[in-house]
Formats: C-alpha cells, structure tokens, sequence
C-alpha cells in the first residue's frame, strides 16, 4: 500500500493504525506481559505521549531497557516505521485525530452482510440499498440535532463561546470546549515581544513540558508547537491563552474550517478528479420545498388582512406559475426537436432464445379454463340427451383448484428471469415454452 501511494498520491502520507501495532505486540511479545508487567502501557506511552522528538527517544531507549529487548526483529523494524506513529512525527500531518483505521472499520462491518461469497449481483444492490439509506438517515438526524438545538455552555459569559455555538457540530463544540476548559489552566511563563510578532512560552498546571505560541497582532495569526489546529483543525488551549491576553474575544475566521461547521455540506463538492458530486436527490427536494414554503409562508402571514396586497400576491403568484409552465413546454420542445426518433422498422429486436414460434394463425379469444369447457360439454351432453356426470365436491373442488394453480402459479418475475437465465430455457411461469412443447 505505501508503495502504491507514492505513486498514485504522492502527496499523501502513510501511516500506521495504532490498534494493529498493539496487536502485533500482543502477538510478537506476549511472553513479555505476564506477572502483571507493564509492556503494552509503556508501548502505548510510546505511541501517544510524547509530543517532542527527543522525550520520544528517551523513553524508547528505556522501553528496550526495562524489557531487554534490543535484539527484537519485530522492535527493530516497528522503529524504523516511527515517523509512521509516533505522536512526535504524526503532529505534522493533518489526522483529524485519527490513530486507526476505526473509520474503515466501521464501514467494513456495516457492508460484512452484503459481501458474501454467496451474494450475486442482485442480492448485493438489495442489502446495499439499504445501508445506504440508514446512512444518509443517521446524517439527517445529525443535522437536525445540529440546526434545531443550540449546545449547553459551560462558561455562558464567554463570548467566543457563544459565537461557535452557532457555528460548531455539536461534537466538534464539545472538543473545543474540553479546550476551553484547559486554558485555564495555562500560565504565561515567558513573553519575547519583536517587531512583527510576540513569543509566548506556555506550561500549565499539574502537566509537564513547555510549549511556545507565536502571535503576529495584525493579522491576529497564532501558532503553537502543540500544532493541535495543523492536526486536528481545532485551536489548542495555549493558543486560548495568549488570545485572552491580546483580548481577542471571537475566534477568527481563519482559525474555523468548515468541515466542522453546521454549512459543511453547503455548496459545490468535488470528488479527487474533479467531477462535481451530486447530494442525494430526495434529500435536495425536500430541503427546496421546505425553503420555498417558508418563503411562501412567510409572505402570508405579512399581507394576512390586507387585501389590496393579497391581491397583489395572488397576481404575482399567477404568473409566476403561467411563466414556469411556458418555460417546462418550451423546454419539451426543445428536446423533441433535439432528439431524432428512430423509426421502428429501423430497430432490431433480438429474438429470444429457447422460444419457439407456433405455426398457424394468431388466437383471437382468450383460453378457456377447464370449468368453463366442462361447463360447455355439459350444456352440449344434455342437448344431445347423453347421461350428465355430476361430479362430487370434492372433485370440483380439485378441478378449480388445478385450472387456478395452472393459470396464476409462478408469476412472471424480471428479477427470477436474470437469476435463471443461465439455467436453460427461459420460463414465464405456465406450460414449457422451449422445444416442441406448448
């Protein structure tokens, strides 16, 4: 895969999902976890603790250490794929936070029922249509949830607060409160003022490290060597800190990426090569029709009990409906022009296999069910004063029963049709049509 990537996205990069190296630990290391040894948390320490390089190495070296395992191949060549992941390296890509492959994981178990070796053509679009549907459910949902309730505040006075309310999924808020709630406890500890910007050198209260913020005051630019908003799009609390002490009060607008806002969706979307991606029909009518009859209800509630301007609204209405209808017939006749219809005699209609045209002239009257011929011997028997046969009930009962089953069993059905057709002639449902027999 990381060979194919360099190719194909050469601007990519490649990491490793952190569950899987816990897992090969597990497997090529268990000897080491037993009498209550602390392997995987020092190896996870690894992974997610250390946020400078140097720290990284430290504990590394003494990782080997503790557990005597220098000569490990599967230590060795984890090491050698430490920019991969490593906290200290993978701050420099931008990861939304994502360690893992849970994402793919997830949508691997939701598509697991539709992917059986078993599963034709046919029965796959059956079991994936529905997924697709309960996907595109669960986003509705969440938008909703997102547009219809403002989130709880924890600091109602704070003004940037207020304003990514409104602005923030009602997930993302939450992070960026959990942020908002840690600037309280940083400490400006240094302050190195130049010309074009201020350094700050941030530490904070019960955590270890140090960490530098710089700030350029006229175009309310901030950096921090956290490089939280680099990796996950969200401000770090020590960037909070020295916006507090500037007295920046709203989040600039640089600092809010839409991906995370409630208008995520709005607007034009691209797929890698370009091509415009197109929402989900359904969904795009009935955002229309709930736009157009707030619009519409909107203005009825203002002209309400006035009736110069309802009967302004009615003739403006009126029209509009003749011109939307002129244009809908103007556009039909543009296509019929447009578009060259093929004489019939012109299409070749293929004839279809394991069917065997009948000799002799075309019926004209349906086929008679053996009731209505028995119903007719019968008149025929009397007039020509033959014994008459009654039949017991039972017996009718058996004759309706088999000229029913004979002409409503088996139904004609596309999709039994495609599923069937490699298995011989095709069958309609009623008598063989294949051969010489009818």
């Amino acid at each position: 895969m990381a060979k194919a990537l360099q190719e194909v996205l050469p601007d990519t990069c490649h990491g490793l999902c952190t569950w899987h190296l816990m897992q090969n630990g597990i497997k090529h290391l268990g000897n080491l976890m037993k009498h209550g040894s602390h392997f995987l948390r020092d190896l996870k320490a690894c992974m997610y603790g250390y946020e400078e390089e140097t720290e990284f190495e430290t504990a590394w070296s003494q990782l080997l250490l503790d557990y005597n395992i220098h000569e490990n191949t599967w230590i060795k060549s984890t090491y050698s794929l430490k920019e991969k992941w490593a906290a200290c390296y993978m701050k420099k890509v931008f990861t939304l936070g994502m360690r893992s492959t849970q994402l793919s994981e997830s949508l691997n178990a939701d598509m697991k029922r539709c992917l059986k070796p078993d599963v034709d053509i046919l029965k796959f679009f059956k079991l994936f249509e529905p997924v697709v549907e309960d996907k595109r459910y669960n986003e509705l949902e969440c938008e909703f949830e997102a547009r219809d309730k403002l989130p709880r505040l924890r600091n109602p006075s704070s003004h940037m607060l207020k304003q990514l309310a409104k602005i923030y999924t009602p997930t993302i808020f939450d992070l960026f409160q959990d942020q908002n709630d840690l600037f309280w406890d940083c400490c400006v500890k240094q302050r190195r003022e130049s010309e074009s910007f201020v350094e700050y050198v941030i530490n904070m209260v019960d955590y270890e490290g140090e960490w530098k913020v710089l700030f350029y005051p006229h175009d309310k630019t901030i950096s921090c060597t956290c490089r939280k908003f680099e990796t996950w799009g969200i401000l770090c609390c020590h960037a909070l800190k020295v916006f507090e002490a500037y007295d920046v009060k709203k989040l600039p607008d640089q600092y809010i990426l839409k991906r995370w806002t409630k208008e995520a969706r709005t607007g034009i979307i691209y797929d890698a090569k370009g091509n415009e991606i197109e929402d989900d029909p359904k969904l795009g009518r009935t955002l229309q029709y709930n736009s157009l009859c707030h619009d519409l209800d909107n203005i009825a509630s203002e002209v309400a009990g006035k009736d110069e301007e309802v009967s302004f609204i009615r003739m403006v209405m009126h029209e509009a409906m003749k011109k939307v209808m002129e244009c809908r017939l103007e556009k039909r006749h543009e296509t019929n022009e447009r578009d060259d219809p093929i004489p019939l005699s012109r299409i070749d209609m293929p004839q279809p296999t394991g069917i065997k045209k009948r000799a002799g002239s075309k019926r004209r009257t349906r086929i008679k069910s053996r009731v209505e011929l028995r119903h007719r011997n019968g008149k025929a028997s009397k007039s020509m004063s033959q014994p008459i046969i009654t039949l017991s009930q039972s017996e009718q009962s058996t004759d309706i029963g088999a000229s029913s089953q004979m002409q409503f069993e088996n139904p004609f059905s596309f999709t039994k049709l495609l599923m069937d057709q490699s298995e011989g002639p095709i069958s309609l449902g009623g008598p063989e049509l294949g051969g010489d027999k009818l």
